[in-house]
């Protein structure tokens, strides 16, 4: 038997075989209780907390919620289209909201590629913003935003004031390959009878982001675009294109990694 003891907390365990735990617990009185738990004591008390930190996820709505967002494109060759799932977080202690995901990359085939951003012409956080423009409600900072944002499930267009940037890469390979996708024209960058149809959000599960439970609960969140530009890095990302001039404020002067991939 072996005799473990914490003078501070007056915890005392004792293993005395295998299968079985002695604990005593000395209280500020001076007497102690004694208790025997055994494996599968622990391996049920272990569950139940499992249970009650669930409950609690589902009872208490957290301040993240997810959209995928999809984009249709016409072309000769029929419909083409290209989706992917952002989550916005709201941390209420900083005051601030960030999202995390891929920009939407859009598949035309022989024709080639282009990529939806997670910003817009005129905002680096655009995809902050996105889904409040396209469903207006409470202020998602606040509990009742929360719980509207959390259980909404609807779909819409997306608003032409939070439209994102759309660009291609004419070499995935090498970033200064990049060029401007006017969405508006899409025949003049792919070829004639190519037209965006439709940029659409939906509101989907979030489920219970903790471990393993995000997957079995809730909608993933898109994370498939670093396979196909291995380039990408992490926060601090570097611009794409070098500063050439340190007053060009133009938003395709100014692209960085995190506008392809943030996390």
């Amino acid at each position: 038997m072996r005799t473990f003891a914490t003078h501070r907390t007056g915890l005392t365990v004792e293993c005395k075989t295998r299968a079985n735990v002695t604990a005593t617990i000395v209280c500020s009185d001076g007497l102690s209780v004694v208790t025997t738990l055994s494996r599968r004591h622990i391996a049920l008390i272990v569950a139940a907390a499992f249970i009650l930190v669930i409950f609690a996820a589902l009872l208490m709505p957290q301040p993240i919620w997810r959209y995928r967002l999809t984009v249709d494109v016409d072309t000769p060759e029929g419909m083409r289209s290209g989706s992917g799932v952002i989550q916005v977080k709201v941390d209420r202690g900083r005051r601030r909201t960030t999202a995390a995901g891929e920009a939407v990359m859009v598949d035309l085939g022989k024709r080639g590629s282009f990529f939806v951003l997670l910003r817009s012409e005129q905002n680096a956080d655009n995809a902050v913003y996105i889904y409040s423009a396209a469903f207006p409600g409470p202020a998602p900072g606040t509990p009742e935003g929360i719980s509207f944002y959390h259980a909404l499930r609807a779909e819409a267009n997306v608003p032409e004031s939070v439209m994102p940037m759309f660009v291609r890469l004419y070499d995935l390979s090498n970033p200064r390959s990049l060029a401007r996708v006017e969405k508006s024209n899409l025949s003049a960058s792919f070829g004639k009878g190519v037209n965006l149809k439709a940029v659409r959000i939906e509101m989907v599960s979030s489920g219970i982001p903790i471990g393993p439970l995000d997957r079995l609960t809730g909608t993933p969140v898109t994370r498939t675009l670093r396979s196909k530009i291995p380039w990408l890095s992490d926060y601090p990302e570097p611009r794409l294109v070098p500063v050439t001039n340190p007053y060009d404020y133009a938003p395709m002067s100014n692209l960085v990694h995190g506008d392809f991939s943030k996390w």
